[in-house]
């Protein structure tokens, strides 16, 4: 009779098991390599968390894990968010959102950065329009630049004074 390794996923304890039935699958969510000597081989897989050999936990919403063992789940790093449980990676934000906290579980965290406006509070964001710019988070309209102050290009988050000896006489002016 021949010793056989137990294949991917399973582990044995008796030393030259003679057949496949000697193997003991892996606890649910983990995985070990071949030939594993013991349940303590069986890790985590990626979006799963607990001690190696015993049971793993899908990581919670806002949050992930990219590998397999035993670590920890992350919280989503700002401009990031996870709805799911048991996931590898969060998802980005729309460009010219972010979220505010780490950790969010929802895109209705994500939510226009400054020089940004949306209409909806979902993270769909655009730039302001040249002559005009918002300073603050949120879904904010942008303003237009005051008399005597000018933006010429878009996404401002301010505008800029006109320079000395020059003017502007109305609010929203491009630097012409």
């Amino acid at each position: 009779s021949t010793c056989l390794n137990c294949v991917k996923g399973k582990y044995s304890v008796t030393a030259g098991a003679p057949n496949q039935y000697e193997c003991k699958y892996c606890p649910a969510f983990s995985t070990s390599p071949e030939g594993s000597p013991s349940s303590t081989a069986c890790s985590c897989n990626v979006g799963y968390t607990g001690a190696d050999g015993s049971r793993c936990s899908a990581c919670s919403k806002g949050t992930y894990k990219p590998s397999t063992g035993s670590s920890a789940c992350l919280q989503c790093p700002i401009a990031t968010y996870n709805g799911r449980t048991g996931t590898s990676a969060c998802a980005e934000c729309y460009p010219g959102a972010t979220t505010l906290q780490v950790g969010s579980a929802i895109i209705f965290d994500c939510v226009c950065e400054p020089g940004y406006t949306g209409t909806s509070n979902w993270g769909v964001c655009q730039q302001c329009a040249k002559a005009k710019y918002k300073s603050t988070m949120g879904s904010q309209s942008c303003s237009w630049c005051p008399v005597n102050t000018y933006t010429d290009f878009f996404g401002a988050t301010a505008c800029l004074n006109c320079p000395t000896h020059s003017t502007n006489f109305k609010v929203g002016g491009l630097n012409r």
